[in-house]
């Protein structure tokens, strides 16, 4: 049966942005790679339902397509830029659905996650994850790992960590060390990272425990705050962090927490946070990191749809994540 050349949102399978759903072992060099990772037995004290993100965030992601494909040559103008978006005839643009869950079992999960990315990466492609609690983080990053010395003997990684919170406690008493808030720890636990090449932005409130702050103080960890951002830009301080992880490394992994915006405008966060970024800044943090081609994998974590009955969370997620895309889906055209 012949297919109307647009379809509507809420008809098909929920493939992100409405691409190809392809098989994780055939995905092609250059590729940005979707999957998603439907995960909340990392979450320690902190409310639950990040398992249901990947798909609310999938849904949400096909109301920008239907946009896209409705307007006029498929072509959209960015106001503040005046920039024309034409969507690509063939987006660059595969999803895989979703990696393999074990509920019981974290560790199990965390071989399938880290699996998962490597195989991607060892093909040259972009995994492009979709949380799922903030643990995934340390897994994904150990497939990227593996990825990139799969590729190239002696290879650096660095790592940049869009968050409220640093996510780098050492254990938490009664939850042990693997958890959403020991993710950055065990990352940099890792040979092939060192603190140099650690960046976070979107810090606030009081998250700094003392054992933190003494490494922090000593080893002049990159950290930059919500406070920062207020003075010196969005973009400027995704530009300073990714160019500290990328100093000297062959790639870096970027990991974002959907609680780096301020609840107002993400309510459906696993942790609500009320000092958090703008959804603008968000978005414009998005826009800058899709300028970066030494990004060699990220994911956007902890939406937790039953926590936002409006959607809107989701919405903001999709919407960062198809900027952050840009270069993949759509081509720059000149109507003058």
């Amino acid at each position: 049966m012949n297919r109307p050349e647009f379809v509507a949102p809420h008809t098909g399978i929920p493939s992100f942005y409405k691409a190809p759903i392809g098989d994780i072992g055939t995905v092609e060099e250059g590729q940005a790679v979707v999957a998603g990772v439907p995960m909340d037995h990392g979450v320690v004290l902190t409310r639950t339902g990040t398992r249901y993100g990947p798909r609310a965030i999938r849904e949400a992601s096909l109301f920008y397509r239907a946009v896209q494909e409705a307007g006029s040559e498929k072509t959209s103008v960015n106001v503040r830029t005046n920039v024309a978006y034409r969507l690509k005839d063939k987006p660059n643009l595969t999803d895989v659905g979703d990696l393999m869950i074990y509920p019981q079992d974290i560790h199990k999960t965390s071989e399938s996650i880290s699996d998962g990315v490597f195989t991607i990466v060892k093909e040259g492609a972009l995994p492009v994850l979709l949380g799922g609690d903030h643990y995934l983080t340390y897994p994904a990053f150990e497939g990227l790992a593996r990825g990139i010395a799969d590729r190239k003997h002696g290879a650096r990684i660095g790592h940049v960590h869009i968050d409220s919170h640093t996510d780098f406690r050492d254990s938490y008493e009664g939850f042990g060390k693997y958890n959403h808030g020991t993710s950055v720890r065990r990352i940099s636990e890792n040979s092939m990272i060192s603190y140099k090449n650690m960046a976070w932005v979107g810090l606030n409130g009081s998250v700094l425990d003392s054992d933190i702050y003494r490494i922090y103080r000593s080893n002049g960890l990159k950290m930059i705050s919500s406070d920062d951002i207020r003075v010196s830009g969005i973009r400027d301080a995704v530009k300073e962090a990714v160019e500290v992880a990328a100093d000297g490394t062959d790639a870096v992994y970027v990991s974002i927490d959907i609680d780096v915006v301020d609840a107002a405008y993400a309510p459906g966060a696993g942790v609500p946070v009320f000092e958090g970024i703008s959804s603008k800044d968000f978005l414009v943090a998005a826009e800058t990191l899709g300028e970066f081609d030494v990004i060699g994998a990220i994911d956007l974590c902890e939406v937790s749809p039953p926590f936002d009955t409006t959607g809107r969370t989701a919405y903001l997620a999709a919407n960062a994540l198809v900027t952050f895309l840009s270069p993949y889906l759509f081509d720059i055209v000149d109507l003058d």
